[in-house]
């Protein structure tokens, strides 16, 4: 995939999850080689943005391997369907320490501050099982960026 192209693509997917006032501006395109998009954004969805990216690119093979991990198990223990509750109801122990111990390596990975754990806690009502379900799908979103960051395809020295 072009590079420009995978700017797009995480420009879009950005606009799907961050509302409409606190979403990035283009502020300029290139298309030819080397193809960049150059975004302006609120610095502290930026800086949030910098953090859990930076901190995934610095440990981008742990951190994969963590993930790759994590997810085999989540999908190994049938944990995609159920909500945290359920889990409780059955008394199955092992699944709820396992959501929990990955949900702590997920926040130390991503670097979270206690505001966002907290509003992640907010999001996912408590249920500690779609507060993993949402770390996993960070990760899969921050991933390629992260990615981007350490060939120096992408930066956010200005964030």
């Amino acid at each position: 995939m072009a590079r420009w192209r995978q700017c797009c693509w995480l420009f879009s997917i950005i606009g799907k999850f961050v509302s409409h006032e606190d979403q990035p501006v283009v502020k300029r395109i290139q298309y030819a080689s080397p193809g960049y998009i150059e975004l302006t954004l609120l610095t502290e969805v930026a800086k949030d943005i910098g953090i859990i990216v930076s901190a995934l690119a610095g440990a981008i093979t742990s951190a994969a391997s963590t993930y790759h991990i994590i997810y085999s198990q989540y999908q190994k223990r049938k944990l995609t369907q159920l909500k945290i509750k359920e889990l409780e109801a059955k008394q199955l122990r092992e699944e709820i320490t396992f959501v929990k111990s990955s949900i702590v390596e997920r926040h130390e990975t991503f670097q979270l501050n206690s505001k966002q754990v907290k509003a992640l806690e907010q999001l996912s009502k408590g249920d500690e099982l779609v507060q993993l379900k949402m770390l996993l799908a960070l990760y899969r979103r921050a991933e390629p960026v992260a990615e981007l960051l350490v060939q120096n395809k992408a930066n956010f020295k200005n964030a």
